[in-house]
Parts: structure tokens; C-alpha cells; sequence
């Protein structure tokens, strides 16, 4: 295989948590009651492409007008957490990154993220600045589960679908890497499809399957 291609948020770096804690301390802000812990949250915003909102319009049916201004907040405040705090990465995943480096793979990031957002993460993590290539929310027109981003990154890369394996952590990007012709790995704690899955990229690199990437 000649090329990797990566999500970034919840992939790479572990994200997850400051998304549960901003999209609880807005919706309590908003008068909405989330009685989930982190992994009930996870396995509903995962395990399908809208999971976050069914599970949360299923509590609260009524308030279909306000989700968008909700996760617009939520967002917003993601933003500020990730400034303030610390934001490691996926057991592995720089390890994997290296390797690949080391074998002179071709390496991009495609990421519903906007560019500022990437760029604090990068600040984060300055071992990302390795990756040459990223494709931000600005670069194309729809977004996962959309191929769009993954098709302008196989374009710029010059490389055909069948030579790449792409990497998400969540049902939306599977579907995007599939719609691009991309073979798809899930790296996720959380189990939600017949995709080929590891917990992380540790368990990925410890597996037969990395073996065929070197």
C-alpha cells in the first residue's frame, strides 16, 4: 500500500472526552438534563452517522428547533477546551505515523475540522506536523459521510483507491472512506461495525495485519 489517510479528531488525538464534557455543560447551560457517563456517550454519538442527536432528541423531542444553536455552542466550546487543555494522543498512533514516515509512505489528514481547529491541535501535538498533507472543512464541498475530502486527498496524492487504507473512529467516516473506495480500519474503544476494528493503534501495530503496511 502506498498511502494512509487519517482522520484526525478522536482518531489521532484523544478528543472524546472534551467533546462529552462540552456537550454536557451546554445542554445542562440550556436546561437539558444528560444523564449519560463518557461511554454511553461514546457508544451514542458512534454508532450511527446522526447518533448524538437521535439519542439526544429521543430524551427531548421537543427541542428539535434548538439542536442546531445547541451543538453550534457546543462546538464553540470544544473549541475553547481544546485551548485550554492538555489533548494527547491515541495509544500508538505517533509510533504508527513514524513508521509509515520511515517507509516513505504518502501520509494525509482529512478532517471535518476547519483549519483553526486543526491548528490548535497541531500546537498540541507538533508531532502531527509531520503529516504533509491535510484536508480541512474548508477544502471541499460536503462532509463525511460524504467521500469528498478522501477523494481530494487521493487526487493530490496522485494515488488510486486500491492502493490506500484509511483510518476513522467513527460510522460516518467509515462510510466516506467507503464511497471513496478506500479499505477501511475503525481505531475506536468502541466496537460498531464489521469493519476490520482495533481498540487503538498499539493493538493495531501488535496485530498480522501491519504487517502488510511495511
Amino acid at each position: 500500500m502506498e498511502a494512509f489517510l487519517f482522520d484526525l479528531d478522536g482518531l489521532l488525538v484523544d478528543s472524546e472526552p472534551l467533546h462529552f464534557e462540552a456537550f454536557k455543560t451546554v445542554c445542562e447551560k440550556s436546561g437539558f438534563s444528560i444523564p449519560w457517563d463518557f461511554k454511553t456517550y461514546c457508544q451514542k454519538a458512534h454508532t450511527q452517522s446522526m447518533g448524538l442527536k437521535k439519542a439526544f432528541l429521543d430524551m427531548y423531542p421537543d427541542a428539535e428547533t434548538l439542536w442546531a444553536t445547541i451543538y453550534h455552542k457546543v462546538k464553540l466550546h470544544f473549541s475553547n477546551l481544546v485551548i485550554s487543555r492538555p489533548l494527547p494522543m491515541i495509544p500508538g498512533a505517533l509510533e504508527f505515523i513514524n513508521l509509515l514516515i520511515e517507509h516513505h509512505k504518502k501520509l494525509a489528514v482529512v478532517t471535518n475540522s476547519s483549519m483553526p481547529m486543526v491548528l490548535a491541535m497541531i500546537e498540541k501535538q507538533p508531532g502531527l506536523k509531520q503529516i504533509p498533507l491535510w484536508i480541512t472543512r474548508e477544502d471541499y464541498t460536503h462532509p463525511k459521510p460524504a467521500p469528498d475530502g478522501y477523494l481530494k486527498a487521493l487526487s493530490l496524492l496522485e494515488i488510486e483507491p486500491a492502493k490506500a487504507w484509511g483510518f476513522e473512529d467513527s460510522l460516518r467516516g467509515l462510510k466516506a472512506l467507503k464511497a471513496a473506495g478506500v479499505k477501511a480500519c475503525h481505531i475506536s474503544p468502541f466496537p460498531q461495525s464489521e469493519d476490520i476494528h482495533f481498540s487503538d493503534f498499539n493493538q493495531l501495530l501488535n496485530s498480522s495485519l501491519s504487517s502488510n503496511f511495511f
